[in-house]
């Protein structure tokens, strides 16, 4: 039978006794030693307030560029509507390749936005 003393470390197994020690990992002591060391607190905040800076920027013209395209969407649809009611299907302004621009559109803005991010997180490469 096998019995663990809480809090010492110590395992017991039918009347022999094991010892054995736990190694505690620090994250801040790794960091300390590797590239982070240089850095005080100031920098951190200045990193960090970048970082937010990056997001809100980002995620603003995000927001901003599918609002855009979104009232583009709807703008062409109710035209569209207006001149299949006054029978004008001829002059219709959706098109499978309207609809196909306005997705590759799409796609390139993701696209442009990822390479933005990566640029700004990993300025080296």
């Amino acid at each position: 039978m096998t019995d663990i003393v809480p809090g010492t470390g110590e395992v017991r197994a039918s009347g022999s006794s094991v010892q054995a020690t736990v190694n505690v990992v620090s994250l801040a002591q790794d960091a300390d030693s590797g590239d982070f060391k240089d850095l005080d607190e100031q920098k951190w905040r200045a990193l960090n307030a970048q970082r937010w800076w990056m997001l809100a920027v980002i995620g603003g013209l995000f927001v901003l560029l599918n609002t855009a395209v979104v009232g583009l969407i709807c703008f062409a649809m109710r035209t569209d509507a207006r001149l299949i009611t006054a029978h004008l299907t001829a002059d219709r302004i959706v098109t499978p390749a309207v609809l196909s621009a306005l997705i590759a559109g799409t796609v390139a803005q993701t696209g442009a936005i990822a390479y933005s991010m990566a640029k700004f997180l990993f300025p080296d490469r």
